[in-house]
């Protein structure tokens, strides 16, 4: 019986769930989009990793230029107004990072999990496999 689960598209698709059995089990690039069954020894960390990203957006205005034309090109030109208003702001998404060993001084291996801008979404999970971890 699965207790929590997590399906995702970005990037490297993948599957994790947490089974009644204290297990977690993961599907991903790393085990080949094979069932990967956990026990919380092979938990080495788990941790929520952040990403901002800022976007600015800029528009002008109120530009009005006056001048004459010649063979030479433009002469006499004045620009009146013009003004430029821009607003930034802040898109943060959270990632959650399993590492995991699948044996004791083996190859430690990272799973990456996007939640989007849903950080504590990822802090609850964070915490639930964390207490499983530390249950060994």
């Amino acid at each position: 019986m699965v207790l929590q689960k997590r399906i995702w598209w970005e990037d490297t698709p993948g599957a994790l769930a947490i089974t009644r059995q204290g297990q977690l089990v993961i599907m991903d690039q790393n085990s080949r989009y094979q069932r990967l069954y956990l026990r919380p020894d092979q938990i080495v960390g788990v941790s929520v990793e952040r990403e901002a990203t800022h976007v600015t957006d800029t528009r002008h205005g109120g530009r009005f230029t006056v001048g004459g034309l010649s063979r030479g090109g433009l002469f006499g030109g004045y620009t009146f107004g013009g003004r430029s208003r821009s607003t930034t702001r802040t898109v943060e998404t959270a990632f959650l990072e399993i590492q995991y060993q699948l044996d004791r001084n083996g190859v430690t291996y990272i799973t990456v999990v996007p939640f989007g801008t849903a950080r504590r979404d990822a802090e609850a999970l964070r915490t639930t496999i964390a207490r499983l971890a530390q249950n060994v």
